[in-house]
């Protein structure tokens, strides 16, 4: 739903039943830690228009429209838990006319500020 609406979201909680995120003795929770962590912008070079993250295929879209008075720096940053999701690396599209660099867990993609629109999709390898 938070796609839907094309929201970020921050968790924070207190788990006095065991249910925590991570336990005294650092174990994570996976069935809740998976919900919560995924891919997302961290900073967009333009007008977010879709967002959108499938847990069970962890393929990850993100289109977005060109700031008409280009305010917006470039480039579009993306957050990727790459060690999560994506042991074996994963494959970036992104729109003809940008280019895309992988820094650790960030993804960078720096867009032709002449295109209207812009995406980046990323799959599993």
């Amino acid at each position: 739903m938070l796609d839907e609406f094309l929201l970020g979201s921050t968790c924070f909680g207190y788990f006095p039943s065991g249910n925590e995120l991570v336990s005294a003795d650092g174990v994570e929770n996976l069935e809740l830690v998976h919900l919560l962590v995924r891919p997302h912008p961290v900073q967009t070079a333009g007008i977010p228009q879709v967002l959108n993250w499938d847990p069970e295929t962890h393929a990850f879209r993100c289109i977005w429209a060109e700031d008409p008075e280009h305010a917006i720096p470039n480039p579009t940053i993306l957050f990727v838990p790459t060690a999560r999701f994506f042991p074996q690396g994963f494959t970036t599209v992104v729109s003809p006319g940008d280019s895309v660099e992988v820094d650790g867990d960030r993804l960078i993609v720096r867009i032709d500020r002449h295109k209207t629109s812009h995406s980046v999709k990323i799959h599993p390898k």
